[in-house]
């Protein structure tokens, strides 16, 4: 199998800085500079969550390992924690 792109996920308004997947492989999370954290479902391509409390770029999300929390760290100088439930 060769390798190449698969998906392009379109609609932060700026860089995207991080990108994580949860464990099961269905969902992408992102953060970018337009201040937004953003959850993708892989297979069709579409936003099914976004987050938009920074007040600065999101430089960095990580998913635990149930996929139920998605945290995120930002120029702002915060963290924040996202509860984004159960997506199944």
């Amino acid at each position: 199998m060769q390798s190449g792109e698969v998906k392009r996920l379109t609609g932060h308004e700026g860089w995207v800085n991080s990108v994580a997947v949860t464990s099961d492989g269905r969902y992408v999370v992102t953060g970018g500079w337009d201040m937004t954290v953003r959850v993708w479902e892989l297979s069709s391509g579409q936003e099914v969550r976004q987050m938009m409390r920074h007040e600065g770029w999101v430089n960095s999300v990580a998913v635990t390992s149930d996929g139920r929390y998605v945290g995120s760290g930002s120029s702002d100088k915060t963290v924040r924690v996202w509860y984004i439930g159960d997506l199944k």
